[in-house]
């Protein structure tokens, strides 16, 4: 799947449970697993906020090579944090039914 078939996969409205492979610190509050509602969506990032209200957070499109999605929809983005490697895991988009 291409990038920019990943990034129409994304649209306002929906939910995802985020999984934050970059922090680790557990007092952060995007640390682990976090319910969020995808705000807003651009050509080079889109928005989340927490799915019961809260601040809205931009994440930048990693290049396609850093992108990927399962067959059962799961979005995976690599090399997203400041100080990564391209092919470290970043972000882990589960779909929410």
């Amino acid at each position: 799947m291409t990038l920019a078939e990943i990034k129409r996969r994304v649209q306002p409205g929906q939910v995802y449970d985020v999984t934050n492979h970059y922090i680790t610190r557990a007092d952060h509050p995007a640390y682990g697993t976090t319910r969020r509602i995808v705000t807003r969506v651009t050509t080079n990032r889109f928005y989340m906020a927490e799915a019961a209200g809260g601040r809205e957070s931009p994440i930048e499109w990693p290049k396609a090579a850093q992108v990927s999605v399962d067959a059962d929809g799961v979005i995976r983005l690599c090399g997203g944090g400041v100080s990564q490697k391209p092919n470290e895991p970043f972000l882990t988009l589960t779909p929410v039914t």
